[in-house]
């Protein structure tokens, strides 16, 4: 009986990566005045972000769940079991939904057991916790094992970053009116994170797009129960669009910390409709993991509070 991760195209994860894993990643849906598009099939990030750049504006729905279901029979069908592991609970309905479907499904086929795990999360820190998930099923960890490091790992993840142009945030009622106007006036620059109940909330703001960089390193260090575990992690980047940027932002965060592996990837369109073209993001683990049981390793103060 094999164990099989299930996730959705926010997790933005390489097609190399998710063969490489045999993972499961089920395509979320865009909508504009038009008609709805289906992630990664129908339209591409770039796109997205190309389109929104001239005025565009796009919705985002959450997976249907007939999907959802067809991948939960699909498993235990073939006699495995699985971890579900969508975006935040606290982003989209998603996670609630699929807890009432595995619940169903595993009734039918008693023998097989559909963990669905709120990942608190979503874009590079999500793909973190599904690739650290996908090594420990690979090395033949138990469930027990494996979400006891997920666990850790969903309180331990820090996501970090920040916008170009504050008026996606203001349409998405992150900002209020007079910030916008005060925002665009002055180029404030919001610095963002997800909270433990998984929910945007702001940390910062600072003039300029380079101090906004700035920042985000600064934080980076500030949030590491031990610096150096930076270096030791591959470190992710995701961003709107703005590559140069990114490989910026890369570059600032190996000569302030050593740190030599990154990921970077274009932010998943489903999450970038609601944070525009030019969103740079940071994720990686505040704290080594030490194999302690369930409880007894959320002891750092600072974690996503």
């Amino acid at each position: 009986m094999a164990i099989r991760i299930i996730s959705d195209t926010s997790c933005d994860l390489t097609q190399e990566l998710i063969e490489k894993y045999q993972l499961v990643i089920l395509p979320l849906c865009i909508l504009d005045d038009e008609r709805e598009y289906v992630d990664t099939v129908d339209i591409t990030a770039d796109e997205i972000y190309e389109n929104m750049r001239q005025g565009k504006m796009y919705k985002t729905a959450q997976l249907s769940p007939m999907a959802i279901q067809e991948a939960f029979i699909s498993v235990a069908e073939a006699g495995d079991d699985a971890i579900f592991l969508p975006l935040s609970s606290g982003i989209s309905g998603t996670y609630n939904t699929a807890c009432i479907i595995a619940q169903d499904v595993m009734e039918k086929y008693p023998n097989s057991h559909i963990e669905v795990w709120d990942s608190k999360g979503t874009t590079g820190g999500l793909g973190i916790l599904i690739l650290e998930t996908a090594k420990d099923v690979a090395a033949g960890k138990s469930m027990k094992e494996i979400l006891d490091r997920l666990k850790f790992n969903t309180y331990h993840t820090q996501y970090l970053f920040t916008v170009d142009d504050i008026e996606y945030l203001h349409r998405g009622g992150r900002v209020n009116g007079i910030e916008k106007v005060l925002g665009s006036l002055l180029q404030i620059k919001p610095v963002l994170h997800v909270d433990r109940e998984g929910r945007l909330a702001p940390v910062a703001k600072v003039r300029g797009r380079q101090k906004s960089f700035a920042k985000l390193v600064e934080l980076m260090g500030e949030r590491m129960a031990d610096v150096n575990f930076l270096k030791e992690q591959t470190v992710f980047i995701t961003h709107g669009a703005v590559l140069e940027e990114a490989n910026q932002l890369k570059e600032m965060i190996c000569k302030a910390y050593g740190v030599e592996n990154f990921y970077i990837h274009t932010l998943s369109a489903t999450v970038g409709a609601h944070t525009g073209p030019g969103l740079m993001s940071v994720y990686f683990l505040d704290q080594k993991y030490s194999g302690m049981g369930d409880g007894e390793h959320l002891s750092t103060e600072e974690i996503r509070k």
